[in-house]
């Protein structure tokens, strides 16, 4: 009777284990991977930042060591980016470790900078502060309906150039609906289209950081009249970074 009672109790810990073995076999496993960036001439390592999949936040990979990141089994797409430095996106079927990304250098620049200074705020709701160089700024402030910067007395002369504009840090700041920041021009403050992103109910670009390399372009048009706005709608924005140029 013991010995029944035994085997009994043996085979019920026998499917008690297997069933610990299935279960743990379902979970998810997670890999170490240290991911560096290079400059694909000279090998070395740069500095940069990195996305995977579709994180929204950055991680940002140290030019000395690389850094270490978590990853599923799988293949996982890397959106990487580095200043002075052509933008690259690399999808790996597997995983690796050290994953080194090669970037190109971008050796020219035919933009000019579009200085902000001289741009006013309209509702005290919107903090705004002078970047690192004059062509950008930093905006924060919880906007409860909507707020801005405009300039009136642009040079004409930007009839016809492409104006680029470039956001970081969005990360930090909230968008209702997604909704980021729209561009008006002239004294009726008339809608400005980008050329290369679809806005969010037909005004809105969508709150996300650029490329290094590759902002929100936009054509001025040829009656364009000194004036060129930004306008924020219901945000609560913290440190958002905006740099303009043209070409």
């Amino acid at each position: 009777m013991n010995k029944l009672k035994t085997e009994h109790i043996i085979a019920i810990i026998g499917v008690i284990i297997a069933i610990i073995g299935i279960i743990y076999s379902q979970i998810p496993r997670e890999f170490e991977i240290t991911i560096y960036i290079k400059d694909a001439d000279t090998g070395k390592n740069i500095p940069g930042e990195i996305r995977v999949n579709d994180d929204k936040n950055p991680t940002r990979i140290n030019q000395e060591t690389g850094t270490t990141i978590f990853l599923k089994k799988g293949s996982f797409t890397i959106h990487a980016v580095s200043e002075g430095y052509y933008p690259k996106v690399e999808t790996q079927e597997r995983i690796q470790t050290p994953i080194n990304i090669t970037m190109e250098r971008i050796t020219a620049r035919t933009d000019e900078p579009l200085s902000f200074y001289g741009w006013d705020k309209w509702n005290d709701e919107l903090t705004v502060k002078q970047g690192a160089t004059a062509n950008e700024i930093i905006v924060s402030g919880k906007i409860s309906d909507s707020a801005g910067v405009n300039n009136n007395s642009l040079p004409l002369n930007l009839q016809g150039k492409t104006l680029v504009l470039f956001f970081s840090d969005t990360g930090k700041s909230q968008f209702t609906l997604n909704r980021m920041v729209k561009l008006t021009y002239n004294k009726n403050d008339s809608l400005l289209r980008p050329v290369n992103e679809n806005l969010i109910n037909g005004e809105y670009i969508p709150a996300r950081d650029t490329p290094s390399g590759i902002g929100i372009e936009y054509i001025i048009p040829g009656n364009f009249d000194g004036k060129l706005g930004l306008v924020f709608y219901q945000v609560d924005l913290k440190d958002l970074s905006i740099t303009a140029w043209y070409k």
